[in-house]
């Protein structure tokens, strides 16, 4: 079992814990949501988490991990269950996509800081939003307060149609539309309109792949053995990033099409030599947030760690598992807290066993392109790998994000709407979602 907790205040002050276990494959539930009447402390937070265990009848021993974000109250009530709750030996998960959602944070883009203040005031005019759709083609992209990548996808939407901001301002303009966060706008674009365009264009190359990551560890199926991957290729793309032209391609695109328009008398090499240092002011902007993914990365090694050891149970990597030693694996497997010393010396003694199914059985992707880790290791376990499998799916098990839980806070902002969230019984708050997300889940895995 993994409980995934979190809370929010963008309906009302809930906090609520998903339970995430393997039942024919990994499967979430609702175990508890709550109407609070503040923000839990750490001591609360541990409370309350102890009395989910206790009503939903799960043992500590069981309770692989905790995933919830990175606030210190959490941190806080990890500590008291550990204390207090001898049993208890899982691990405490901090959201890998909140700390990729950060780095885009920490830029230096204060221009594109100003513009995206402007366009996010307009949202609250039905003309503006239907005008902008007009021009641009589609619905305007919404914003939110604590979720960097919204203000990611506003930023590309106008950067991938910027001749389509000029007439969609001039029209809110002319029929006083949003007037004054047009006007807002209008000053950003009038006063720095080229390191407008720079800026939208350093923020897709920059943080793309931070985003897209974002959305990909933030599912719901076994995702622990894709979380090292995603690392090693930001990496790699921050590399190219920081080498700029071809890492750079948007951006530097945009700055060649200023210096030609505004320089274009100049011989080329004074034109090359321009460009340059314009694409270098634009990675001088965005080297504040790769220095915090980095120094993040340093913070999180333990957990990063357990995460990488979790290839040991990847089919796929039939290569890399041939290249591993018994002592390479029974370090790795000692990584994780919930194996015992016996279960890992066991694992290690059927290591061999192990690698020759691994070869003999690679994995067939699924009819959406996924590898059915879940299937795969269901057949390995009924061929006599029963140890390998019992690991296995506490592993599978293990979630890299607290995604699970934030899902519970859309499903109830649908649910109960904005002006019911306030007045409802937290018991009604309670069935009507976990009836409904639990039931979704229940057919979800009926589907296969």
């Amino acid at each position: 079992m993994c409980l995934i907790a979190d809370g929010t205040t963008r309906v009302a002050e809930v906090y609520t814990c998903v339970g995430r276990f393997w039942l024919n494959g990994v499967t979430h539930r609702v175990l508890r949501l709550r109407l609070l009447a503040h923000s839990l402390t750490g001591p609360e937070n541990a409370w309350f988490l102890a009395d989910v265990v206790t009503a939903s009848g799960i043992v500590w021993r069981n309770v692989l991990c905790v995933a919830a974000d990175r606030a210190a109250t959490n941190k806080d009530a990890f500590n008291i269950i550990t204390s207090s709750e001898p049993t208890f030996v899982g691990l405490l998960v901090g959201c890998v996509p909140h700390t990729f959602s950060h780095v885009g944070e920490k830029s230096d883009l204060k221009v594109l800081t100003a513009f995206v203040k402007a366009l996010t005031a307009t949202l609250v005019s039905t003309n503006s939003t239907n005008c902008f759709k007009k021009h641009f083609g589609e619905s305007q992209q919404r914003h939110s307060n604590v979720r960097w990548h919204c203000e990611f996808e506003q930023c590309t939407q106008v950067a991938l149609r910027f001749p389509c901001l000029q007439p969609y301002m001039l029209e809110c303009e002319q029929k006083d539309y949003a007037p004054e966060s047009i006007k807002a706008m209008r000053d950003v674009v009038a006063a720095d309109g080229h390191l407008l365009r720079c800026e939208l264009a350093i923020n897709m190359d920059a943080f793309l792949p931070f985003v897209n990551a974002t959305f990909f560890l933030e599912g719901d199926g076994v995702l622990c053995f894709a979380v090292t991957d995603k690392l090693e290729e930001l990496d790699l793309h921050v590399t190219a990033v920081r080498a700029g032209r071809h890492g750079v391609p948007n951006t530097l695109a945009v700055a060649r099409d200023i210096v030609r328009t505004q320089r274009g008398h100049l011989l080329q090499a004074a034109q090359d030599q321009d460009v340059a240092a314009l694409v270098a002011e634009q990675l001088a902007k965005v080297e504040p947030s790769f220095v915090f993914y980095e120094a993040r990365k340093v913070t999180l090694k333990e957990q990063f760690d357990v995460f990488e050891a979790c290839r040991v149970f990847d089919p796929t990597r039939a290569g890399y598992l041939q290249g591993l030693s018994a002592n390479d694996v029974s370090v790795k497997l000692s990584l994780f807290p919930f194996f015992s010393a016996a279960e890992v010396q066991l694992l290690v003694n059927t290591w061999p066993a192990y690698l020759v199914y691994v070869n003999g059985h690679p994995p067939v992707l699924n009819g959406q392109g996924e590898v059915p880790y879940e299937a795969w290791w269901t057949l390995a376990g009924a061929a006599g790998h029963a140890a390998w499998f019992e690991a296995a799916k506490k592993v599978m098990i293990l979630t890299p994000s607290s995604a699970a839980a934030e899902r519970v806070f859309s499903m109830l902002k649908a649910l109960i709407g904005d002006n019911q969230q306030a007045s409802a019984l937290e018991d009604y708050q309670q069935t009507s979602i976990m009836l409904h997300y639990n039931q979704l889940q229940r057919y979800k895995a009926m589907r296969g």
